[in-house]
């Protein structure tokens, strides 16, 4: 099928050995440092990762399949969580983490066109070329331009 079982790294010659389920999603991944293993929802996308050493990466997700909340847990203590909120057209609008809030917003043709963090009150608005380049990020902190 064509998915990699093992490899060694050539710099200091550790194995690692890969597995798979009859999907082909990968279950585990073990070397030198321990065994990270992976699972999936039904949709086949990835829902938790369990590393050696006992932190785990929880996703969810919604209709769209985008990444609706993510936490690192370490022994059953969540030390990082976020929360992520979509727009109809599957645009990430607002992004909530403990340290604060950062909203985006996009113009006519999807593009984003400014960053607002409101923890920090530092924003960057973006601008754009006629081929959808992007021309400039601007930086304001305190609603004053940075230089």
């Amino acid at each position: 099928m064509g998915r990699l079982v093992s490899e060694t790294n050539s710099k200091d010659n550790i194995p690692s050995v890969f597995r798979y389920d009859s999907n082909s999603l990968m279950k585990t991944a073990a070397d030198a440092t321990g065994t990270y293993s992976f699972s999936y929802d039904e949709f086949g996308r990835l829902t938790r990762i369990k590393n050696p050493d006992n932190k785990e990466q929880i996703y969810t997700y919604d209709d769209g399949s985008n990444i609706k909340t993510y936490e690192q847990v370490r022994i059953g203590r969540v030390e990082h969580k976020l929360n992520n909120y979509y727009d109809k057209a599957g645009r990430l609008v607002k992004v909530e983490t403990p340290a604060g809030v950062v909203k985006y917003e996009y113009d006519g043709v999807g593009r984003l066109t400014r960053e607002e963090n409101l923890g920090s009150s530092v924003n960057a608005v973006y601008t754009y070329s006629l081929f959808n380049e992007i021309a400039g990020i601007d930086i304001f902190k305190n609603d004053e331009l940075e230089e």
